[in-house]
């Protein structure tokens, strides 16, 4: 019953985690994340590719390439225990995958490492995260306007939360906000 549940849960959501997923961040990250993958597997690519194999097989993991992407794996699961958004398990995945990649394309050939970076840096210096611009019920408070508000009514109890446009964590939680918010 648990996995039906989940199930039903996941095709509700799935258009709208579509909708997410489709946006330019997220379809940049992705292919910067699957970049490595994809240079070694997709024959056109991976014929060019210096190999460490005993089978000289260009088009296939070494096995220390298969250590990195393993150890990959066990840190993204370690850091997503603590990840309680969606937006959160996604963004340490193609996060650490990214440098997971980094490093594969360095061990590679030091030219695909430089360029894998130089296109990391791009993106992160073009394409922020998209913010949470859903409906809410939240007013914004300044450091002048927040005593005053207090005081109006002490029967009303306050959750007050600090934001920080630059925080990512900030910006991760503003959904979970905008949600409460509502209720």
């Amino acid at each position: 019953m648990a996995v039906l549940t989940a199930l039903a849960a996941f095709l509700y959501h799935l258009p709208r985690l579509c909708r997410w997923l489709l946006r330019p961040y997220y379809a940049a990250s992705a292919a910067l994340s699957v970049a490595f993958l994809a240079a070694r597997k997709v024959p056109p690519l991976c014929q060019g590719l210096p190999s460490e194999r005993e089978d000289g097989n260009p088009c296939d993991f070494d096995w220390r390439e298969v250590e990195i992407l393993m150890f990959l794996s066990a840190i993204v699961m370690m850091k997503n225990r603590r990840a309680i958004t969606v937006e959160q398990h996604v963004g340490n995945i193609f996060m650490f995958s990214k440098v997971a990649n980094l490093i594969l394309f360095f061990r590679l050939d030091i030219r695909m490492g430089l360029l894998y970076l130089t296109l990391c840096v791009a993106f992160l210096m073009t394409c922020k995260p998209p913010l949470y611009m859903g409906p809410e019920y939240i007013t914004y408070f300044s450091d002048k306007t927040i005593d005053e508000e207090l005081q109006k009514d002490k029967r009303v109890i306050w959750l007050v939360e600090f934001f920080a446009n630059w925080s990512s964590e900030c910006q991760s939680f503003a959904s979970v906000y905008a949600d409460l918010s509502l209720k």
